[in-house]
């Protein structure tokens, strides 16, 4: 009965080994160590969840402006191509919302590479296992610490052997995380002044960008050598209460993320899955193919008896139709002879507005763009300038020189560069030149493109000029 039940794999890839928890149900069953090609056959009935270390992973922490409209999937494109330095095409990248703070959200973006991706989904397939997600502990932390209850700012402190990993909140949202070696191993002279310095830096860091303290600090399943003594020196460093809290799943202490895993095993859902998004596509069609085949079948015997009564219908109007077709066909030739005097008719119309066009426009004068260069600010500098209205081709006057053709509507086109090492610098630098152009008094309407504002500077503005009526000379 044991081995009809369907097992999960809590699955740890590290350095080529591979660390596992399994369970049937809620019960655990055994602890997996070997490297990644001499793992044991492990199906059929398996589902598996598996953990990526750190260095095959790469992270960033990407703050965007929370009013902004933003075109998200282009930014987190470029930003994972620059990380991993690689086109998108040779990368899996994904995110998600991690923290909200004042006028700006926090998105985790984790980037893998293609090739490894699909390595371990083709692996663990051959060893009878199908993934379910492929996650990494620095955003099963995050998750871990948004749910905890704590008011003001705070850090998570998680210990794995040497590596470090502090975590800060506020009010349960993510703001920002550093990850750290100690440079010298357990029960070493200096190991507590290095911890201390550390951690007091990476508070530091907290008060200078966020302008808030640190009220609470927790230490998640802490190592034997954070001892009560070490703890309360922590305290007196930084001034403020640490709390250790051990994990409520202690299988594997040697490996912390694989508990923490087990701990959090219900909020996996909510975490980044490095999947390639066409294996999870179809992973969903292959759901609903049965039931879709079915209903396909349906559809197909119903449309044929459609097409069989809808023929019937049709070879008795084609009669009508051939006896329609004779009338319009003597026609023909009547409507042949209309058309060269219809055409004669559209000729002297263009004629006519061609004149009311340019009688019109000999009143039209625009206002005088003098004032203009006044307007751009200093950390604003143009690329180009262009009329992009089209003008009337009237023939009257002697020549286009002498007596050029004023449009009806001018639109001006401006490309240029906003100078600014933060985007928050651009940002607020290109809305002070729009409000300036809404208010001069030559400009109609303004139009801009920011696609490319945020990340290069890069904007388009299109200007409407207004137009007044020149008085009649007496």
């Amino acid at each position: 009965m044991q081995s009809q039940e369907k097992r999960l794999y809590l699955l740890y890839l590290k350095a080529g080994k591979v660390y596992g928890l399994v369970f049937a149900g809620s019960k655990f069953l055994q602890r997996i160590e070997s490297s990644l090609e001499d793992l044991p056959y492990l199906g059929p009935r398996g589902n598996g969840y598996l953990l990526l270390a750190d260095e095959d992973v790469q992270y960033n922490v990407i703050s965007l402006p929370s009013s902004a409209k933003i075109q998200l999937q282009r930014v987190m494109m470029h930003e994972a191509e620059g990380l991993a330095g690689q086109p998108a095409s040779q990368i899996i990248y994904k995110w998600r919302l991690v923290g909200k703070g004042k006028d700006e959200d926090f998105y985790l973006l984790a980037v893998i590479s293609r090739d490894l991706g699909s390595s371990l989904l083709s692996t663990f397939k051959n060893k009878g296992l199908r993934l379910q997600r492929i996650i990494t502990p620095l955003d099963l932390l995050i998750e871990r610490g948004r749910d905890v209850e704590k008011r003001g700012g705070g850090c998570h402190i998680f210990f794995e052997g040497k590596k470090v990993y502090v975590l800060f909140f506020q009010e349960g949202s993510f703001l920002f995380y550093r990850i750290f070696e100690l440079a010298l191993p357990p029960g070493k002279e200096g190991l507590a002044e290095e911890l201390v310095l550390e951690i007091k830096r990476s508070m530091f860091y907290l008060q200078q960008k966020y302008k808030i303290p640190c009220e609470w600090m927790q230490a998640i399943s802490s190592p034997p050598w954070l001892d009560e003594k070490l703890g309360k020196r922590i305290e007196e460093e930084v001034r403020v209460s640490l709390e250790v809290v051990p994990l409520a799943v202690s299988l594997w202490p040697e490996k912390g993320p694989l508990d923490l895993l087990a701990e959090g095993i219900k909020a996996v859902p909510s975490l980044l899955s490095l999947i390639p998004k066409e294996v999870e596509l179809g992973r969903k069609l292959g759901k609903v193919s049965p039931p879709l085949s079915l209903f396909l079948t349906l559809m197909i015997i119903l449309s044929l008896v459609w097409v069989w009564g809808v023929w019937s219908k049709v070879k008795e109007e084609m009669g009508i139709l051939a006896a329609k077709r004779a009338v319009l066909e003597s026609m023909e030739g009547l409507l042949q002879q209309r058309k060269g005097r219809l055409e004669e008719l559209k000729r002297l119309k263009r004629d006519t507005q061609e004149v009311s066009s340019y009688l019109q426009k000999r009143s039209l004068i625009y206002l005088p763009l003098g004032s203009f260069p006044y307007l751009i600010p200093s950390d604003i500098h143009l690329e180009s300038l262009r009329w992009i209205s089209t003008r009337a081709t009237g023939k009257q006057g002697r020549s286009k020189e002498k007596n050029p053709e004023i449009p009806t509507s001018q639109t001006l086109q401006l490309i240029g560069r906003v100078d600014g090492q933060g985007w928050e610098e651009r940002y607020k630098a290109f809305w002070r030149f729009v409000e300036a152009l809404k208010g001069a008094p030559f400009v109609q309407k303004v139009d801009f493109e920011t696609v490319d504002l945020l990340k290069k500077g890069l904007f388009v503005l299109r200007l409407e000029l207004k137009g007044i009526r020149a008085e009649e000379k007496r």
